[in-house]
């Protein structure tokens, strides 16, 4: 029992005085949750169903710089059609990527294709209507899309005071926002 709590204490120092001896732990909030067996919980992933893999994997890579972390040539099976709730015989190929800040975009292709989305879907439609990254030198990442002849929805906009945008479509269709904004808006 002793050995059981004693790997879980996190790293310690000890400081000594006439009267006292000091124990300081140096923990995360996931380090306490953990010790205390509590749960933790943070953003993963979003996972985007296209219709081909190679296509958007490449517009990914190339254009905005993610790198892969996974690949998965073939998914199938009851577990995975009760938990993406798919019909029987479905299969997936999947490729997670890394975005850069330790989240993850996933794109995985479906066999059988699902539904193409709606030609006059809206952003004000009920769903996921766009995937937002938090960037720095947005002007800089405007320009360099523009270069590599990526068909931009806007230039940078400034819809209020100390947030700057602009967005665009992935081979899918899929809306991708990019937003910088100034350390007084985030405090917001």
């Amino acid at each position: 029992m002793t050995s059981n709590i004693v790997s879980r204490v996190p790293p310690v120092s000890f400081c000594l005085t006439d009267n006292f001896i000091f124990l300081i732990f140096s923990l995360t909030k996931s380090d306490l949750l953990s010790f205390f067996g509590g749960m933790t919980m943070r953003f993963h992933h979003t996972c985007i169903s296209v219709t081909d893999l190679e296509t958007s994997l490449r517009f990914y890579r190339a254009i905005l710089g993610f790198k892969v972390v996974r690949q998965v040539p073939k998914i199938s099976g009851p577990a995975f059609e009760a938990m993406d709730v798919l019909p029987a015989g479905s299969s997936c190929r999947t490729v997670l990527l890394d975005t850069g800040d330790g989240s993850h975009i996933q794109l995985s292709q479906y066999s059988p294709k699902g539904k193409l989305p709606r030609p006059d879907s809206n952003q004000c439609d009920i769903g996921l209507i766009h995937i937002g990254f938090r960037v720095t030198q947005i002007e800089k990442l405007y320009q360099e899309l523009c270069q590599k002849g990526v068909k931009l929805n806007c230039s940078v906009e400034y819809p209020e005071e100390g947030l700057k945008e602009f967005s665009l479509d992935d081979p899918d269709g899929v809306r991708l926002e990019f937003l910088e904004f100034s350390k007084e808006w985030e405090k917001v």
